[in-house]
């Protein structure tokens, strides 16, 4: 976890017993919401890539002068060495990106063809 994610969610278990007993209800309502909000940030996963490797990726967010990135990274360990990588500000688009990313470099190193390529990125 980042320091900065880490201080915010310090600070504000700090500051919830300073705060009036009728407000602290509230922030005992905000708070699950809040850490619900901020674990959806990750994801780890598994996918079917071009319907017939398993590969697997994740995504975690970052922060790079104070605005929120998402990074992707995707292999398949059964198929190739290959690692599929990606940063985007679009926590949905990331990991389209990286998978055009892997099946690119699939593609440099002869593994796939480039229908294969284009068949995945028209879709």
């Amino acid at each position: 976890m980042r320091p900065s994610v880490l201080c915010a969610l310090v600070m504000v278990a700090v500051m919830a017993p300073y705060l009036p007993q009728c407000h602290a209800q509230g922030w005992e309502l905000l708070l699950p919401a809040f850490v619900d909000k901020l674990s959806g940030l990750w994801r780890n996963g598994e996918m079917e890539l071009l319907g017939q490797y398993l590969c697997s990726y994740t995504v975690r967010p970052h922060l790079r002068s104070l605005e929120l990135y998402f990074k992707g990274k995707m292999a398949c360990p059964e198929w190739t060495a290959i690692i599929g990588e990606a940063e985007t500000r679009s926590r949905s688009k990331v990991l389209n990106k990286t998978t055009e990313d892997f099946l690119r470099k699939a593609l440099a190193a002869g593994i796939i063809t480039e229908e294969d390529l284009n068949t995945w990125l028209s879709h």
